[in-house]
């Protein structure tokens, strides 16, 4: 449909405007949109809109992403304080992957693990697969845990019953059980 907008007053261009059908299109070819959510334009000026007006809700968006809470939560959230967004759940999870690629860089994941182990000195040993460069084993602990062992190191547990992750690895967490009852991590 071919249309553009004319003031219906040509000496007041503030005022009212009107729909002008161009070389006899005269109607749509589909309904009306039932909501602007449907609209990709609308719902990038909706999250620059939530930028500027409520720096609180990007961080909202930032902080329960980074703590594993689905897209589709976070946009349950987001509706709770403003019911008339556009913005939908595919829209975070779309800036939440864009921010991921930025974040990882040139790097694959493991990679970037690998790099924050170092940059928090934490100890670790890894071997790769020596055909396919591809994870073998990681093992990996906090670098304060060595003086809290040695004051409890009375009891230690190995739990391998978690079978293997999404990577098709073994999960084994090693903990230690403290003199109050309360357990601490020692290594993965």
């Amino acid at each position: 449909m071919l249309i553009r907008l004319e003031a219906v007053s040509k000496t007041d261009s503030t005022g009212k405007w009107k729909v002008v059908h161009l070389n006899g299109s005269d109607s749509h070819n589909h309904p009306a949109s039932e909501t602007p959510s449907i609209h990709p334009g609308h719902r990038r000026r909706d999250m620059q809109q939530l930028v500027s007006r409520d720096l609180s809700t990007q961080d909202l968006i930032a902080t329960q992403t980074a703590v594993g809470i689905s897209p589709a939560t976070v946009m349950a959230t987001i509706r709770q304080a403003h019911p008339d967004t556009s913005i939908t759940a595919k829209d975070i999870a779309n800036r939440n992957g864009e921010n991921r690629r930025v974040a990882l860089a040139d790097d694959t994941p493991t990679e970037m693990l690998l790099k924050e182990l170092i940059s928090h000195a934490f100890f670790f040993k890894y071997e790769v697969h020596s055909d396919t460069s591809r994870l073998k084993y990681l093992f990996w602990s906090h670098p304060d845990i060595k003086q809290y062992y040695k004051l409890n190191s009375n009891v230690l547990v190995m739990d391998c019953t978690y079978k293997t992750n999404m990577y098709d690895l073994p999960l084994l967490n090693i903990i230690a059980m403290a003199n109050m009852n309360t357990v601490f991590p020692i290594a993965q």
